[in-house]
């Protein structure tokens, strides 16, 4: 698959990732497997060429790990690719200090892999406190999609192009990181997304989400999600007015922290709107060193990518960078 190809697939995963996330449904494809050939004869001949072949595949690898103080619930979505022969487990407990490894498939793309948190769930990962965000929902329905979400598309092979990035365009929940592996090959941009001090003491408490003063009632909000007394995520602007106040994210009042509509709907527009001067996205930015994605269109800081194997670990609750 060309680059250039790809880079624009990764494009599309992210805006349907983020339609998915606000109620406008999904699409995608299914890779298709590749076919066996030759005679036994050939095969047996053709072995070792085979093993090796396939050792080069497999070398992708993701890996995620809680340096938090509590245990920690890690849901997955999109792990298991159609004719790719892998079965992760939806939802995966880690204990204070606990890593998991999550099997890749060798032979087709893997794309739009995300990850998120969960805490205080039961003996099943479900029903949590915080992160309940995919069904199965609990009576009283799932919480904002506004957990701290790495993600990732993985393309196989030793010239393949892995995609990785830490989204924030819907909002945060806990401090991540996710670092590739220094091997061979890389890109100057197969660089770390580390973001370990987005608490709920950052988050922004009187943000102004007036649409340049055209909206008044929005000039100071608190985009802290609070439920049952506890912390449970930081807004993004547009999960804010989408979620809090029910607007949809082409009104005019959403437009533009949206990037929706026919105002604010291209790259150009929406990164000389005004959710670019947000505290939110100067917050994340900062944060994080411009290397994660604060809002729809921020691609220049949000898109790394990594060319052949590559071992991914996202990290909940990273230390601080030295």
């Amino acid at each position: 698959m060309p680059a250039a190809n790809t880079a624009a697939g990764c494009q599309r995963l992210r805006e349907v990732a983020h339609a998915f996330w606000f109620g406008r449904g999904r699409r995608g494809r299914t890779p298709v497997s590749a076919r066996a050939r030759g005679a036994a004869r050939s095969l047996v001949a053709a072995l070792p060429l085979a093993l090796a072949a396939t050792a080069a595949l497999a070398n992708n690898a993701l890996v995620v790990e809680n340096l938090c103080t509590e245990t920690i619930w890690i849901q997955q979505q999109n792990m298991n690719p159609a004719g790719g022969g892998v079965n992760n487990p939806v939802v995966v407990e880690l204990a204070p200090k606990a890593s998991h490894t999550y099997a890749i498939a060798s032979t087709v793309a893997t794309p739009s892999v995300a990850l998120w948190p969960k805490t205080g769930c039961d003996d099943t990962g479900q029903n949590c406190k915080t992160g309940q965000q995919a069904a199965p929902c609990p009576p009283q329905g799932c919480t904002y999609p506004i957990a701290s979400m790495p993600e990732v598309t993985f393309v196989p092979g030793t010239s393949g192009q892995t995609f990785i990035d830490a989204s924030m365009v819907n909002g945060f929940s806990l401090p991540v990181a996710i670092v590739p592996s220094k091997n061979a090959g890389h890109t100057s941009n197969c660089t770390p997304a580390i973001c370990p001090t987005i608490t709920e003491a950052s988050c922004p408490t009187a943000e102004n989400l007036s649409t340049n003063g055209a909206y008044p009632a929005y000039a100071s909000v608190d985009l802290r999600l609070i439920e049952d007394g506890a912390f449970v995520g930081c807004m993004a602007p547009c999960a804010y007015l989408t979620k809090v106040k029910g607007l949809q994210p082409t009104d005019p009042a959403a437009a533009a922290y949206c990037c929706q509509g026919p105002v604010y709907g291209q790259s150009a527009a929406c990164k000389a709107g005004p959710v670019a001067t947000t505290k939110y996205v100067s917050l994340i930015h900062k944060a994080c060193a411009s290397e994660v994605y604060a809002y729809p269109y921020d691609d220049a800081n949000g898109t790394h990518s990594c060319i052949g194997s590559v071992t991914l670990t996202a990290t909940f609750c990273p230390p601080a960078k030295k």
